[in-house]
């Protein structure tokens, strides 16, 4: 789905080319980006930097981060090969390919509880933009950055995402659509003030977003703690 598909079921949900949908492009761009940072509360990208560090370095100018990144985790190895049971897919199974942040929350306390176990866990600090390690890296360490990005295009939802995105943009646009209306309560007309539908639609807004939220829910696993 695209923004404008989304924004066009919107406006059909809205029953645009039957009665007036006094919504600006404008305020369906708020509709869309709200939207998507809702999602984000369950759901975001995931990415990764390797740094070569300096033998002793400890401090690391992230700067070159996306906007929005947040550090979530921190590991270093060795460049040469390692032996089988470190290598990375045994130890972070779940990064590359965790559809949602459940699933990510979980495989990293795998991932952490591995290392422990393996003697690898590194101690990290991150205030932006600077990343602090210690102990400082030694020779031949490479030093790999986890982050995740929010939602900022229509583009990058899963499918299984998408249906609880609609859900949740209806009831963001009634919701301004409704406030609009409640400003506006009675509007003259020759055959007497007609009144405006402003509280149907903010009960409307309540519950599709209420309905949203449970089905997204539904879908990401409960994680037992919050990634980052």
């Amino acid at each position: 789905m695209t923004k404008d598909e989304l924004i066009t079921a919107i406006r059909a949900y809205l029953g645009d080319g039957v009665v007036g949908v006094e919504l600006t492009p404008a305020q369906l761009d708020v509709v869309v980006g709200s939207s998507l940072r809702w999602l984000s509360r369950f759901f975001k990208r995931t990415g990764s930097l390797t740094l070569t560090p300096a033998s002793g370095q400890s401090k690391f100018d992230l700067s070159g981060l996306p906007y929005g990144a947040e550090v979530v985790d921190v590991r270093r190895a060795p460049v040469s090969s390692p032996p089988s049971y470190f290598l990375e897919d045994d130890i972070y199974p779940f990064h590359e390919s965790a559809p949602d942040v459940g699933e990510y929350a979980i495989g990293l306390n795998y991932s952490e509880v591995a290392r422990k176990m393996l003697g690898r866990d590194p101690v990290w600090k991150y205030d932006p933009p600077y990343l602090y390690i210690s102990p400082p890296a030694g020779d031949g360490e490479t030093v790999k950055v986890y982050y995740t990005l929010p939602l900022t295009a229509v583009e990058d939802v899963p499918d299984k995402f998408l249906v609880p995105l609609v859900e949740y943009a209806k009831g963001e646009a009634k919701e301004i659509l409704g406030r609009i209306r409640g400003k506006y309560r009675g509007v003259p007309a020759p055959e007497g003030q007609v009144e405006l539908d402003a509280d149907v639609l903010l009960q409307e807004a309540r519950e599709d977003k209420e309905r949203a939220e449970e089905m997204v829910r539904k879908l990401v696993p409960s994680a037992g703690f919050v990634v980052g």
